[in-house]
């Protein structure tokens, strides 16, 4: 059986990775310009999503140390700074349901359709067999850092 085209995948570029990202959300979160240059022109002009969103895009192509959009998104960053808006939103009081989902949603399909791209330290423990006497899970880093992140909201 084939694995789909995006899990074959080792790495994948910062402008490839957001504009999945807004095809998933929708426009109406989310619009992007595909055929931008700079990161500036990367936001459609004509949209103008909210602040919050606008520097987690910014700051993620910081973080993932990007020359341009078609550099390698670094996704163990970009869950960071989902988490650390997701908590400066918490304590500043200015964030309702839909900005929740919306960063949970992103978190999401990093997990889903990214798992195999983010760093382990011991090897990939999606692929560790479980003892038999164990009742313990083995549960993969990022997926409980997420979790995590979602139970302080």
């Amino acid at each position: 059986m084939l694995e789909p085209q995006w899990q074959a995948k080792k790495s994948v570029s910062f402008r490839r990775f957001w504009l999945s990202v807004a095809q998933e959300l929708g426009s109406a979160w989310l619009r992007l310009d595909p055929k931008a240059r700079r990161l500036q022109e990367f936001i459609a002009s004509s949209y103008d999503p909210k602040e919050y969103l606008r520097d987690i895009i910014t700051q993620s192509y910081k973080r993932s140390h990007c020359c341009g959009l078609d550099s390698n998104i670094n996704l163990d960053a970009l869950l960071d700074i989902l988490g650390e808006t997701a908590y400066g939103l918490r304590g500043q009081k200015r964030d309702d349901l839909f900005d929740i989902e919306l960063l949970e949603e992103i978190g999401w399909l990093i997990g889903d359709r990214y798992r195999h791209m983010l760093p382990t330290q011991h090897g990939d423990v999606h692929d560790q067999p479980r003892s038999e006497n164990s009742s313990a899970p083995v549960v993969s880093f990022p997926d409980f850092r997420i979790r995590k992140a979602n139970a302080r909201l």
